[in-house]
């Protein structure tokens, strides 16, 4: 019953969402191997400030890199950072929820929930600020950060959801045929809660790329000449009055990755709406 409740809510959006990480991962990798895009960190101050269409496509910023190759190669830190939070929120925030949420959780099964209620009253991006300041820069510090970030709300959100489905008929029904209480957690409640954690981590997806992307900016990213989105809007600002590519097209990536983010969990929340049917 639990395996058909997945591949009937989540069969299409997460098949597209697996479609769009793995484009994420292995597109700058395939169009290096074709030669396609220029080394997005060797300078070439003979083309310093190109505008776009003259000999670059989107134009080349201060140091004469390639813009286009630099937005390309920066989706993988800043979306694999984001991505890679985001799953790690998740594990933690169900299996967080389901020892919290079920009716017999004792005294220390509650712990997840008082350690997310905790971090819930501290203003979120300042915790992500003096992670990575005591973890230095890097990519794992932003990790750290979007889970700090993402996973005390789904952690609350889901421990209640896991005691409103502990009081469903199925779940009653589980207990009479004699199930345990790991069993009813892992064949009966998890697969019921999947499709919510999909639309919740979707949803944070924007706040985390969003997250990532302004670490970066604030040059608590990876170091340069790593190209990120966030910090070639920070190394375009200054040469903004005379050269806009190298901010805008970043810029227009970052926001067609929060577009994208939100579709995919609208369509997914009206998937789930509507019974999963076609």
């Amino acid at each position: 019953m639990g395996a058909a409740v997945v591949r009937t809510r989540l069969a299409h959006p997460a098949a597209w969402a697996l479609v769009v990480v793995a484009l994420v991962v292995a597109g700058p990798i395939g169009l290096d191997a074709a030669r396609v895009l220029d080394d997005p960190v060797r300078p070439a101050l003979d083309r310093r400030l190109e505008p776009p269409l003259h000999g670059s496509v989107l134009g080349t910023d201060h140091l004469g890199r390639d813009v286009l190759s630099r937005v390309v190669h920066g989706t993988v830190p800043t979306l694999a950072s984001a991505l890679l939070g985001l799953l790690a929120a998740a594990i933690l925030g169900v299996a967080g929820a389901l020892a919290a949420g079920f009716p017999a959780a004792g005294r220390w099964q509650r712990l997840p929930s008082w350690i997310a209620q905790g971090l819930l009253a501290w203003p979120g991006a300042l915790t992500a600020l003096v992670l990575v300041a005591v973890l230095g820069r890097g990519e794992w510090a932003l990790v750290m950060a979007v889970v700090l970030q993402v996973w005390p709300d789904l952690q609350w959100t889901l421990e209640r959801e896991v005691r409103a489905l502990s009081a469903q008929p199925f779940v009653e029904a589980a207990r009479a045929l004699g199930y345990g209480p790991l069993r009813i957690l892992t064949s009966e409640l998890l697969p019921h809660l999947l499709p919510s954690v999909a639309i919740l981590t979707l949803l944070h997806l924007r706040q985390s790329v969003m997250l990532v992307s302004t670490l970066a900016f604030l040059g608590l990213g990876p170091p340069p000449p790593t190209p990120t989105w966030g910090g070639m809007v920070a190394e375009g600002r200054p040469y903004l009055p005379d050269a806009w590519w190298p901010v805008v097209f970043p810029v227009v990536a970052l926001s067609a990755c929060l577009w994208f983010g939100g579709a995919l969990a609208r369509g997914l929340t009206a998937r789930r709406a509507g019974g999963g049917s076609s």
